[in-house]
């Protein structure tokens, strides 16, 4: 019969209290009994008040009689189903095998094998990348792992070894999060002989995230464009279509004769580079911050917070739908032509509206899966650099460490190419001679700041969207002189920004 129906009859309440105290009821049988309850324990409690009274003798006690211990069984029900008592949290079974999922926005992962508290997985592969890289690509992972409260978990990813940065593994920590709000790091373990990678953690909650590193979602790129589209004195707008069909977005604010690019995330696996968009925009848009208000009049922005939409809901590293390398598709490679509306229309499109519009200076931001440092890589290596550009490119440099100390140690970079040995394929390269502009590439940790470590969280979106604000304080240093016709002293360049100056080896970050 329905509850409220077998609630209604006091013949039936008596099995309910015995069922109730031999915990013979379900979860829902229970829950259900505690909201009936409420309706019915204040009534029960007052004919309880009324036993004290005098007996009626009318037959009226064989009554009250009943209408005491109906209010007892409901009083009795009441506890034995924990109604207005705080109940312990559910246990779950310890033998139970761990779920694991990926289905989600830039979610990567394949099950190998699972248990009740390990899993074996492999980071699935990204198209073929035809034409430069000639490889497939892999890194990124994101996946959802459930069942696992209480469990010392181990995930073995069993194809780290193969992944594109496999040495990148050595002296990483994984992200790990409850409510993919906040991240935190987890230990990790690598083989570099057996190329297997362990994660492990003994989660808290039931349901843990883990990723590469904290994703940034579509819909929180859609909720940025929709803070920039309401901001004052900016502009939004699709510049194409994506080989998946979302939109490249651009959003432009000021009103000055510099023309200045920012683009972010060509590498869609390098999350980093939307949360450092994200703080730029929220300082640049804010009207009541001086310095960006005088940039603003000095430059217009324009500024592509995710250049790789597709590629960053597909889980992927490097490649966008059609496992084109963004940043390897500004220039052609051999007979393999680029960028192309069938293989790169982000690229196609972006460089479109450069040569529309005109460029002044190019930041690209991007994240390294080695190197625990922030840091410029610079375009030593193409035909038109100069005493000035290196000046500018020193300066810009100098001024980004005072401005946020998570800059770090100015010695650490790529290396600088040789003279007129620059990859024009990249954009960096590419828009710096197209335009004979400054245009450097701006690096961020997958791991943490060597120099200033912070090992719970280690690179964090908070320090990404720090770094982003803090960068209108370096560009203020040599906005003036983007333009301006200047001799410089050879002497001045120091060593770390000539061609060919090679990178020390770095040390791995100490985790807590």
């Amino acid at each position: 019969k329905p509850l409220a129906q077998v609630l209604g009859s006091n013949n039936f309440l008596v099995a309910f209290v015995w069922l109730a105290r031999n915990q013979m009821f379900s979860s829902t049988l229970r829950g259900a009994l505690r909201r009936v309850a409420v309706s019915r324990i204040g009534g029960s409690l007052s004919m309880l008040a009324h036993l004290r009274q005098p007996v009626p003798s009318d037959g009226g006690q064989s009554m009250h009689g009943h209408q005491a211990f109906t209010a007892a069984a409901f009083l009795a029900t009441a506890a034995a189903t924990g109604f207005g008592t705080a109940r312990p949290p559910l246990a779950f079974d310890s033998a139970e095998d761990i779920s694991i999922s990926s289905s989600f926005d830039s979610g990567n992962i394949e099950v190998v094998k699972v248990g009740p508290s390990s899993a074996d997985l492999n980071i699935a592969f990204e198209p073929f990348t035809e034409g430069t890289d000639k490889k497939q690509h892999a890194q990124w992972f994101h996946f959802r792992a459930s069942n696992v409260q209480g469990k010392a978990c181990t995930f073995r990813v069993l194809n780290a070894g193969k992944t594109s940065y496999a040495p990148g593994w050595v002296g990483y920590r994984a992200c790990c999060s409850y409510d993919r709000k906040t991240w935190f790091r987890v230990p990790t373990t690598y083989d570099e002989k057996s190329g297997i990678m362990n994660i492990d953690v003994k989660p808290t909650g039931n349901i843990i995230w883990l990723a590469y590193f904290a994703p940034f979602s579509y819909e929180q790129h859609q909720a940025l464009i929709a803070r920039c589209a309401r901001a004052p004195g900016a502009k939004v707008r699709s510049i194409g279509k994506t080989l998946d069909g979302r939109d490249i977005d651009l959003v432009t604010t000021g009103s000055g004769k510099l023309n200045v690019w920012i683009t972010a995330r060509q590498h869609p696996g390098e999350s980093q580079a939307e949360y450092w968009a994200e703080g730029f925009l929220r300082r640049l848009l804010d009207v009541d911050d001086a310095k960006a208000r005088k940039l603003k009049a000095l430059c217009t922005f324009h500024v592509v917070p995710n250049v790789n939409p597709d590629g960053s809901v597909r889980g992927h590293l490097r490649t966008n739908a059609a496992g084109a390398n963004l940043n390897r598709e500004w220039g052609c490679t051999g007979e393999y032509e680029a960028p192309t509306l069938k293989r790169s229309p982000e690229v196609y499109h972006l460089l479109r509206e450069m040569d529309n519009i005109g460029v002044d200076f190019l930041l690209d931001v991007h994240g390294d899966e080695q190197l625990p440092h922030c840091f410029l890589a610079g375009t030593h290596g193409i035909k038109c650099w100069d005493d000035r550009l290196a000046w500018l490119h020193q300066s810009l440099a100098e001024a980004y460490q005072v401005a946020n100390p998570d800059f770090g140690n100015l010695s650490y970079n790529y290396g600088n190419d040789d003279a007129h040995q620059a990859d024009m394929r990249c954009a960096d390269a590419a828009i710096a001679q197209r335009f004979q502009c400054l245009a450097v590439t701006l690096e961020q940790p997958f791991k943490d700041c060597y120099d200033t470590p912070q090992p719970k969280h280690g690179w964090s979106p908070a320090r990404c969207q720090k770094l982003g604000a803090s960068f209108l304080d370096a560009l203020d240093a040599v906005v003036n002189d983007l333009r301006r016709d200047f001799s410089v002293d050879p002497a001045t360049i120091k060593p770390w920004n000539r061609p060919g100056y090679p990178c020390p080896p770095a040390k791995e970050c100490i985790w807590e």
